[in-house]
């Protein structure tokens, strides 16, 4: 019986680099993050689930809401931290790429990875059949600071009037922290290096920053807030 010769398969390294940069906030745009809050969410999933009873509307508590709709990281020294999602940064630039010559936003969604710090959010929730169910949602957050590099505190809640989607529905009010400028964030870019070059993803995040920006009433919707550049003389290429 012959004996059948092992074969030796190369594998192939992908080779990645990595860009660490300040993004800075463009001329006086504020930054103005938002998710669905407990008391949102808990009302979601109880109409998706046939749970939902009519009420009238709840009392709004501004304060109560700003806070339930930050993304909010484990304090330092006492300091609350406040933070965006990596992947808003990472969308910002996928949608940027028809700017750049050679990149493409399905190309940018694959070979570029943007590092946050693990957040995790726990809620707990007494839903309307008597029973108890834990949720558990992990952000990777980049951390708001201020031009000293340290963590940046709210400067103000906004109250804006948002239309709910649906022809029936009423105007309501959102109340959401506004970080005003100077706000920045550190990023920390990974790339496929044979796919991409850092000239290009430089100039990827100029083009964002400038066109697309990040949170709520960004250019990419229409809007001119969460604008941003690079910060002069704080790119590293590794």
């Amino acid at each position: 019986m012959a004996i059948k010769k092992k074969e030796v398969v190369a594998v192939h390294q992908i080779e990645e680099r990595t860009i660490n940069l300040m993004i800075e906030s463009l001329e006086d745009s504020p930054l103005v993050p938002h998710q669905f809050g407990a008391k949102a969410r808990k009302h979601i999933f109880a109409t998706v689930t046939k749970q939902a009873k009519k009420a009238g509307r709840e009392a709004k508590d501004p304060r109560a809401e700003a806070k339930e709709a930050a993304f909010i990281m484990k304090s330092n020294g006492g300091v609350t931290r406040y933070g965006v999602p990596a992947y808003v940064v990472k969308k910002a630039l996928a949608e940027a790429a028809i700017e750049v010559e050679g990149l493409t936003k399905v190309g940018i969604g694959r070979n570029i990875f943007i590092k946050g710090e693990p957040t995790p959010h726990i809620r707990v929730d007494n839903l309307p059949d008597g029973t108890t169910i834990e949720f558990q949602t992990t952000y990777d957050l980049i951390e708001i600071q201020d031009s000293d590099g340290k963590p940046k505190q709210p400067d103000t809640i906004r109250e804006d009037v948002e239309r709910v989607s649906g022809p029936s529905r009423a105007p309501d009010l959102r109340y959401r922290y506004e970080f005003r400028a100077p706000w920045q964030l550190r990023l920390e870019i990974k790339f496929r290096s044979s796919k991409h070059s850092a000239e290009q993803i430089i100039k990827l995040v100029q083009e964002a920053g400038h066109s697309i920006g990040i949170r709520e009433h960004r250019p990419g919707k229409g809007g001119d807030w969460g604008r941003f550049r690079i910060a002069e003389g704080k790119v590293e290429v590794f």
